[in-house]
């Protein structure tokens, strides 16, 4: 029984939620996003909890009245009173609190990889380089496909997540904006390195030909105006295929990430009000 439970579950999880060419892709990003560590730990802890959609949208929605009725009372205060769904909002807060944790550590590895990188690795040394350029790759493949999957799959079916919060959606992306800008500075540095014409001596240092803020400068610049043509990196980017090649896909990130994931959390926040003095 318990074998069949097992099956059973799998399969649900793989479970399309529409047919046709949404639920094709609905397949393969779901497939996809298996090889994500934060993903599997998210299942893994909602399997422990028994979250479930059902019961987790009914205690939503009461506390969202609730919250109305008493404007000044935080969610905790609410909930407190309704033992039943406290102890599951609270593991459900647990969670949230640990991809915040998450997402902010990531920020400032993936910062001081770049750091290291440029200032204390030297071109001799392949295993570094190929580690750091190579967890860069995986981070921004891992932000790319969750981005995709919660602003088109994530949304519908019997699996369908709660986001918490336009507003934490928005923070949490501008964190994922900041950290995929640095590893594709790493990945910048990493081309660099393994470019004989560039780095013409196994003990040099990029600190010694660049400064740090060039990649920065450069990597922001193709994330967010899809090119660049003020920093001395640019010069590179004309000549050295694999640079062009890495400058294309921070651009199509970028158009994913900036035109339609930001694009689309930033609709979801609410109006501000404006309030016309009149003398």
């Amino acid at each position: 029984m318990i074998a069949q439970k097992k099956k059973r579950d799998f399969v649900e999880t793989f479970k399309l939620s529409e047919g046709g060419i949404v639920g094709v892709w609905d397949l393969i990003t779901k497939a996809l996003s298996v090889i994500s560590v934060l993903e599997v730990i998210i299942l893994i802890y909602k399997k422990i909890i028994g979250y479930q959609w059902e019961d987790y949208k009914p205690l939503i929605d009461e506390l969202k009245a609730e919250m109305k009725k008493h404007p000044n009372s935080t969610e905790k205060e609410i909930l407190s009173k309704k033992k039943e769904h406290y102890k599951l909002y609270s593991r459900m807060s647990a969670l949230y609190k640990f991809i915040n944790l998450w997402v902010s550590c990531h920020v400032f590895l993936a910062a001081g990889m770049s750091l290291i990188l440029f200032y204390l690795i030297t071109s001799d040394n392949h295993f570094a380089i190929y580690s750091i350029s190579i967890y860069g790759i995986w981070r921004v493949f891992e932000i790319i496909i969750k981005q995709v999957r919660i602003i088109l799959f994530d949304t519908i079916g019997k699996h369908r997540i709660y986001i918490k919060s336009p507003r934490r959606s928005i923070i949490l992306l501008i964190h994922n904006i900041v950290e995929m800008i640095f590893w594709f500075a790493c990945i910048f540095m990493s081309a660099c390195f393994l470019d004989s014409s560039i780095i013409t001596d196994g003990s040099m240092h990029l600190s010694d030909l660049f400064r740090w803020s060039d990649f920065i400068r450069c990597s922001t610049l193709q994330f967010t105006i899809f090119g660049d043509s003020y920093t001395p990196l640019s010069g590179l980017l004309t000549n050295q295929s694999t640079l062009v090649n890495i400058a294309f896909w921070e651009i199509l990130a970028g158009l994913i990430i900036i035109l339609i994931s930001l694009a689309r959390f930033v609709s979801l926040l609410p109006q501000v009000s404006d309030q016309i003095l009149e003398e």
